[in-house]
């Protein structure tokens, strides 16, 4: 049973927060200790080590410090603990990979992603602050459940290369019958220049949404009886479910130069 995940003190970093997070969701009675430095002897057979030691065996060692090859290890645990291929994964976790291993100008200029995020900054605030997690700690928790949303995101994202399309001159218009994240359905499909997207929204009805405030779609032009339409016209919500509308019918009213 493994009873320890060591990781690094001083400034935190995505690349340990979810890689440790993941971990915890494997070993939920593990305590975490964030230790200034690695000896041999912390290191027992109930103890995995994170980002730190400039080890890594893919069982009990997760750090990639000597070997420009390795990649985070926020990746070697997708890999080698969950058995997740690192060939096709959302750019959220590429950023990250990235990030760690060449700085967040490298991933901006090669992952297209300008800035950390407030909440991410922070959530690594809060985490720094401590030297040691218990699993009765709260934040403790939170890392658990962070390490469920994680695999969450990765079976949306497989969900996302489902989305089926309607082709316009202008675009194409995303039509998924469960409620997606935009930017995953975009990782998901490359490929396709999607201007806007058609999915149940939160409350029964169905969502109409620019994508990248798109010019050529207008949510609020569909002739169905909309409950709401943001004041940007940015989104529309119909009253009807998304079983009871024709994507093609909104994608005839809604998009136009």
């Amino acid at each position: 049973m493994i009873r320890r995940i060591l990781t690094h003190s001083g400034p935190a970093h995505c690349d340990e927060f979810l890689a440790v997070s993941l971990l915890l969701l494997k070993h939920p009675q593990a305590v975490v200790e964030r230790v200034p430095e690695l000896s041999a002897d912390e290191v027992d057979e109930d103890t995995i080590v994170v980002d730190i030691g400039r080890r890594y065996d893919g069982v009990r060692f997760f750090d990639h410090h000597q070997d420009i090859d390795i990649p985070s290890s926020f990746f070697l645990v997708l890999r080698d603990v969950y058995g997740i291929s690192l060939e096709d994964l959302p750019s959220d976790f590429v950023y990250v990979d990235v990030a760690d291993r060449m700085g967040h100008r490298h991933a901006a200029a090669t992952v297209g992603q300008a800035r950390r995020s407030l909440a991410e900054k922070a959530l690594l605030k809060v985490f720094m602050s401590h030297t040691t997690i218990k699993p009765q700690d709260p934040l403790h928790e939170v890392m658990k459940a962070v390490g469920k949303n994680i695999l969450a995101i990765l079976d949306e994202y497989q969900q996302a290369k489902k989305t089926r399309f309607i082709e316009t001159p202008l675009g194409f218009i995303a039509v998924t019958e469960t409620p997606l994240s935009i930017a995953l359905i975009e990782d998901a499909h490359p490929d396709k220049s999607i201007i806007g997207v058609i999915m149940p929204s939160r409350d029964g009805g169905t969502l109409l949404a620019k994508v990248r405030d798109s010019p050529f779609f207008n949510p609020a032009a569909t002739s169905y009886p909309k409950k709401f339409v943001h004041a940007t016209k940015f989104a529309a919500v119909v009253d009807l479910p998304i079983n009871h509308v024709d994507p093609l019918r909104i994608a005839i009213e809604c998009v136009s130069s």
